[in-house]
């Protein structure tokens, strides 16, 4: 069966396979995942809002966290994915999932749902983000580290042109979101560009550099890091870039 929510335009889609791909990678990187919510400090008795919980992988694993004085949110527009989120969660007391959309105008809705004593500390301004997707490879030159992983990348930036250029004239497509225009642009893309203006690729000091002119030109506090964009990257790569990434480039940051 193959289902797909009306509710969401996350490119990737929201089919069963989709779900299942992502509770596959959330269950590779889950002890990561753990590893960088204990160094960020979440503990027992904390409150922990998932914003774009999906099917409810890092709202599970920060439940088990928090334990049973603490409180996990996880809040998505996407209905297919939280009933699955919802079931999965069954046992789980100390765990809610809220359907609705985080945008300026809608967010208020998810505050004033939660319980008044904790509702406070989950208001304020929710601020745009980007996804820096990142890769690192323990090679001998920036040359080999940087063309390793351009077919999964190219691969990747050809499937999201492509769905975005099918979906911009289907029914809910906003103009505001151009999405013919971003379509366009990613199928026509070349790999100079992409690490350029989007993707940090290297060996560890190339990323470490690289992170530090982003920081200090955006002024960025944190990053989302992608470490298979496109999904074609073997497995061992993935967990050596992921190694990489938390014993010599995350310390840099700390």
């Amino acid at each position: 069966m193959n289902t797909a929510s009306a509710t969401t335009d996350y490119v990737l889609g929201s089919s069963d396979q989709e779900h299942d791909r992502l509770i596959r990678q959330a269950k590779t990187l889950a002890p990561y995942t753990e590893r960088l919510f204990r160094d960020a400090g979440i503990g027992p008795g904390q409150h922990v809002l998932d914003v774009g919980s999906g099917v409810g992988d890092v709202a599970l694993l920060a439940s088990g966290l928090v334990g049973e004085t603490g409180r996990v949110v996880g809040v998505d527009r996407d209905a297919n994915a939280l009933a699955k989120a919802r079931a999965r969660a069954a046992r789980a007391a100390n765990v809610r999932f809220i359907e609705t959309d985080l945008s300026p105008q809608q967010r208020e809705a998810v505050f004033s749902r939660l319980p008044p004593e904790y509702a406070t500390r989950f208001r304020g301004p929710i601020l745009p983000t980007e996804t820096i997707p990142v890769h690192m490879m323990n090679v001998f030159t920036e040359e080999a580290a940087r063309e390793e992983p351009r077919e999964s990348i190219m691969h990747l930036l050809r499937y999201i042109g492509e769905r975005l250029a099918a979906s911009a004239t289907a029914s809910g497509a906003r103009q505001i979101e151009n999405r013919a225009e971003r379509g366009q642009k990613n199928l026509t893309i070349d790999y100079e560009e992409v690490l350029r203006e989007r993707m940090i690729v290297g060996t560890p000091g190339r990323v470490i550099d690289r992170l530090q002119e982003v920081r200090e030109e955006l002024g960025l506090d944190g990053i989302l890091a992608e470490l298979n964009p496109g999904s074609l990257i073997p497995h061992a790569q993935v967990m050596r870039a992921l190694e990489l990434l938390c014993k010599e480039v995350m310390p840099q940051f700390k």
